[in-house]
């Protein structure tokens, strides 16, 4: 997996956590359920912040859908849509953020960026949606939460908040995983 560059990732602990979505932006891939999931982190001060950068395109319709929501929530300073980037650049902010959030909707079969994401050692929420849990396996290479629930998707990133052990075991299973099974280079 040579070009995704996995490193020891050690726990954020009480700093400003940054959280990477990246996906097509449309209600499929839930976009929208990782920024309800950033509202409800907000109202727990016992937490640290969480910002949220979300990378992909849509339609402009679905794109100004999560402005509205993201405005809606109070949340311009923390939740950031930053556009579709090249490929090596998101490979890059897997190494920039502390958790990637995959929320997909839709029963995906197969996701190349979330097996990305977990070669990189970036530790992961995924759904339990498609095909996702025979990638992703609950509290040992990811934490798997139900699809369209932000309340889940909220409590896991807590979870990882709150658990150093968990955070740093998860994100090096993930990669020895990931790496032991594909090859993403070529």
């Amino acid at each position: 997996v040579g070009r995704l560059g996995c490193r020891p990732r050690p726990h954020p602990r009480q700093r400003p956590w940054r959280v990477l979505f990246a996906g097509q932006l449309w209600e499929g891939k839930g976009p929208q359920i990782a920024i309800e999931a950033v509202s409800r982190l907000r109202n727990q001060p016992e937490l640290p912040s969480v910002e949220l950068d979300i990378y992909g395109s849509g339609t402009e319709r679905f794109v100004d859908q999560l402005r509205t929501m993201i405005e809606g929530y109070g949340l311009s300073r923390q939740v950031h849509l930053r556009g579709l980037v090249p490929r090596e650049q998101l490979v890059h902010e897997f190494q920039q953020h502390d958790l990637f959030l995959f929320c997909s909707i839709w029963d995906e079969p197969f996701s190349i960026v979330l097996q990305e994401a977990m070669a990189s050692g970036i530790p992961t929420i995924a759904t339990t949606s498609g095909g996702t849990p025979e990638g992703v396996r609950h509290e040992q290479t990811g934490l798997l939460v139900p699809p369209a629930d932000a309340q889940a998707l909220a409590a896991a990133i807590a979870r990882y908040m709150n658990d150093a052990t968990l955070y740093e075991g998860v994100g090096k299973a993930a990669a020895a995983d990931v790496q032991a099974q594909w090859s993403f280079d070529g």
